[in-house]
């Protein structure tokens, strides 16, 4: 990714955009698909704390259990922040939508 701290940014942003004309339509898809499925973290996050074996209500718990879920959560966040500039920055999909379908499912759950 570009470093926007670096001198050459938009040199950096421009080859990576360059180089994204060559990635397949059908890529961003699953990179969409990824990106809106990892932003829904809360959800699972609350989801994984209402488990029994987790118990953690308030999502402060130190149990083992309960610090996995918590790093698991970190580690995927992780890559949804990656996942994000790669898409900002390519500029080939339209971030206002994909913002939207993210409020969507974080707004209705899992239930939906």
């Amino acid at each position: 990714m570009p470093n926007p701290t670096s001198d050459g940014f938009l040199e950096q942003v421009k080859e990576l955009r360059e180089r994204s004309k060559e990635v397949l339509d059908d890529y961003f898809i699953v990179l969409v698909g990824g990106m809106i499925t990892e932003e829904a973290l809360p959800t699972y996050q609350a989801r994984i704390n209402g488990l029994e074996i987790f118990c953690d209500q308030t999502g402060v718990d130190d149990t083992p259990w309960s610090i996995w879920a918590k790093e698991w959560s970190a580690e995927e966040n992780r890559h949804d922040d990656l996942l994000n500039r790669y898409l900002y920055l390519s500029g080939w999909v339209d971030m206002k939508q994909i913002e939207k379908t993210t409020h969507y499912l974080i707004r209705y759950g899992m239930v939906r």
